[in-house]
């Protein structure tokens, strides 16, 4: 079906498409399931395995997303994170094909608007199918970054009487 080779792993319903997608294995360490589907952030480590709970745009640290759990991870059991590539199977009926979905506020959840100041802004990739349980996404997190718009100024920008920006003009 993906034109490429697919690997298996210890998890029956996980198959990794070869030079599509990327995964992280993962340990739940978040108290409760993380279902497919849902955003996840690093919180720690156990071993050589990162440990993981659910991420949310609400502050800094909980908005630093690695991507979206790839299957059903129960409490303090290993699985698989989509880093880069396609999260099927989960509900995007919500959004339309082709939307950029961002981190919400909403632990765990998608949304399709930017939050602003003061959430963090974080885009986690783009809607290929819109359905109700057959839903598909595209993962590719950015950067975060505080919500609203950039800092796009020409002339000098002070802030307390310290210039932190200052453009060049012609005959500057």
């Amino acid at each position: 079906v993906n034109k490429t080779l697919a690997s298996y792993n210890d998890e029956s319903e996980v198959t990794l498409q070869i030079g599509q997608e990327t995964y992280l294995r993962v340990r739940n360490s978040a108290g409760s399931t993380i279902s497919n589907g849902q955003t996840v952030r690093i919180l720690g480590s156990q071993g050589t395995n990162p440990t993981i709970t659910l991420a949310s745009a609400d502050l800094e640290e909980n908005s630093a997303a690695v991507g979206l759990a790839t299957h059903d991870i129960e409490n303090n059991s290993f699985g698989y994170v989509t880093t880069y590539g396609v999260v099927r199977d989960i509900n995007t009926s919500t959004f339309s094909e082709g939307q950029e979905v961002f981190l919400s506020i909403i632990s765990g959840s998608l949304t399709g608007s930017s939050p602003i100041s003061p959430y963090y802004k974080k885009s986690i990739g783009h809607v290929i199918r819109s359905h109700p349980s057959a839903g598909t996404l595209l993962v590719q997190p950015s950067a975060q970054k505080l919500g609203g718009g950039d800092v796009k100024n020409l002339t000098t920008v002070n802030v307390s009487g310290v210039t932190f920006f200052e453009s060049k003009t012609n005959g500057a």
